[in-house]
């Protein structure tokens, strides 16, 4: 990430640039792992971004585990990503700030996804966290 563009997004969401003029998301980004360090608030505003680049076949793949994290704390299993349990609270302060419109949408992304996705793209992963939380918003 442009290093002005970090830290917007980590400290004022309304200073930085609309989601919307961070398309397509590489010119601005080194690595999609950058959604990882975001702020609960500026994930909140610049998620729609992360979605809508895994809409272009050849990225999806580049997106898709970094944006699975942000979304859900446990791996197919049921347990914490990377042995890391304080996951949940970050998972849990991001859902707290998604408005239902926002966690429909994501919803039913996750449900394209699984449709679309090759057999060894997270399928059991996506399935899981539908089950566990996101087929509510359906």
């Amino acid at each position: 990430m442009d290093s002005s563009f970090e830290e917007a997004v980590r400290t004022n969401t309304a200073a930085a640039r609309r989601w919307q003029e961070v398309r397509p998301l590489t010119r601005y980004l080194c690595s999609s792992l950058n959604i990882l360090i975001l702020t609960p608030e500026a994930c909140q505003y610049y998620l729609p971004a992360f979605l809508y680049a895994m809409t272009e076949p050849q990225d999806i793949r580049r997106y898709l585990d970094p944006v699975l994290d942000r979304l859900w704390y446990e791996d197919e299993y049921g347990d914490p990503l990377y042995r890391n349990p304080d996951l949940r609270g970050q998972w849990e302060k991001l859902a707290s700030l998604l408005t239902d419109g926002q966690k429909r949408c994501i919803a039913h992304c996750l449900v394209e996804i699984l449709k679309s996705a090759d057999l060894h793209m997270a399928p059991g992963r996506i399935d899981y966290m539908l089950k566990k939380y996101w087929n509510a918003w359906l």
